[in-house]
């Protein structure tokens, strides 16, 4: 079912709330923006902005809980008896192409976050987070909670070393899902 209008509506506002944050908080760093200058930017006022994102940090991690959908999704449409870390993989795999088009983006999304301390903190706190939904979802595919736990933990790595790598690149790059793949496959390597 395709969203309402007023869901399609809500949804672009809230995208060009952020994408006005981003863009002040990459040209002039993030603690000398205001929530004011945000929402003067986007052409919203403040209590519209407040209405889509709790805090002046929820506009660079608002996306946060629609990726942590995604990975749950992701692990729940795995045919059952596959390998656990097969799983896992897929689910990385699922973030790698919704995040492919948005390099540029997802560059100064981190060079923002790396800029202040408290946005290093938030975004370890993600990752945490995205490590627990792994281990849960393999849980609830029979396996042990400890094995789970190291698994999500790995794949979270191993996607950060592919998005470090794909986001280091200069001129002609390879894909996300290729800095993955390779990640994985070097640390198979590795662990033999």
């Amino acid at each position: 079912m395709s969203p309402s209008l007023r869901e399609e509506r809500k949804i672009r506002t809230s995208a060009t709330i952020a994408a006005a944050a981003l863009d002040l908080f990459a040209a002039r760093g993030y603690a000398a923006v205001t929530v004011a200058e945000v929402a003067a930017a986007a052409r919203v006022g403040e209590r519209t902005l407040y209405r889509y994102f709790a805090d002046k940090e929820d506009l660079l991690f608002a996306e946060d809980d629609g990726w942590r959908a995604s990975l749950r999704a992701a692990i729940e449409q795995e045919p059952a008896g596959e390998p656990p870390f097969t799983v896992l993989r897929g689910a990385a795999a699922t973030l790698a192409r919704a995040l492919e088009d948005r390099r540029e983006e997802v560059r100064r999304h981190g060079e923002v976050i790396a800029s202040a301390p408290a946005l290093a903190a938030r975004e370890r706190a993600k990752h945490a987070a995205w490590e627990a939904d792994l281990a849960e979802g393999l849980c609830a595919r029979g396996v042990a909670a400890g094995e789970a736990r190291l698994l999500g933990r790995i794949t979270v790595a191993c996607f950060d070393e592919a998005l470090t790598r794909w986001l280091a690149q200069d001129g002609p790059h390879r894909t996300l899902g290729a800095e993955l793949d390779a990640a994985f496959a070097e640390l198979g390597a590795l662990a033999t």
